[in-house]
């Protein structure tokens, strides 16, 4: 159902899970199912259900004393609390998810905290500061092999220069995403051609920028509302 897009149905049925694995005493695989209806909710766009399902998830790896998992919620934590309009949560959640004995010893569960709190102090207008997090997180994914992740976050440093007026770093970081992409055949093509068609947007290229808007809309879409895309489109 969440790979097909049908969210609402794959959240009932990740919490139908995680209530019966709390009944049975299984925590981790409460963990993961409280998570997964978290990550299912945040697909549509449904925060409130997303925030109580990823605080249940949390509860559920503190009780099974999972600390890999605990940081992976930890982690859709600070993206949620950035994607509601609170970066200060963001950056508090991160930087405690980074400074936790297990995340210093696994270099990948690093590299997605570090992403997530570049974006967040992207969002709170600190750019300078996030600059060199997002390299750290690009370089550490890339040489994990996690093309699709890097993606994601090149795509995410790229919008934010783009929104800190840093023009030809955006360029660059967003060609670069674009390039993984096509590629690789990777997911995140939408959001990869959504800051490009906004960075074409800002350059005066309008015939370019209307191009890749359609690109993105015609893309799969993930964590670029459709929405978004014809609003930014209209204008």
């Amino acid at each position: 159902q969440y790979a097909a897009g049908n969210y609402l149905e794959a959240r009932q049925n990740f919490l139908n899970a995680a209530i019966i694995a709390t009944r049975t005493g299984r925590l981790r695989d409460a963990a993961i199912n409280f998570n997964n209806a978290g990550g299912s909710a945040l697909a549509r766009q449904d925060y409130r259900n997303a925030l109580t399902d990823f605080f249940k998830a949390k509860q559920a790896a503190q009780s099974a004393a999972e600390p890999e998992f605990l940081n992976i919620v930890l982690g859709n934590l600070a993206n949620l609390y950035a994607s509601v309009g609170n970066p200060e949560a963001a950056v508090q959640v991160a930087t405690e998810a980074l400074a936790s004995r297990y995340t210093k010893t696994h270099e990948e569960t690093q590299s997605k905290l570090r992403a997530q709190l570049a974006v967040a102090l992207a969002r709170l207008h600190r750019f300078e500061e996030a600059r060199p997090i997002y390299w750290q997180a690009v370089a550490a994914l890339e040489e994990q092999g996690d093309l699709e992740n890097t993606a994601w976050v090149l795509a995410s440093f790229g919008i934010d220069a783009l929104d800190a007026n840093s023009l030809e770093e955006a360029d660059a970081v967003l060609t670069e995403a674009l390039r993984l992409v096509r590629t690789h055949r990777l997911k995140e093509s939408a959001r990869v051609l959504w800051g490009l068609a906004k960075l074409r947007s800002r350059q005066g290229d309008i015939r370019s920028a209307s191009a890749l808007f359609d690109a993105a809309i015609d893309a799969p879409q993930r964590a670029v509302p459709r929405w978004q895309l014809y609003t930014d489109r209209g204008e």
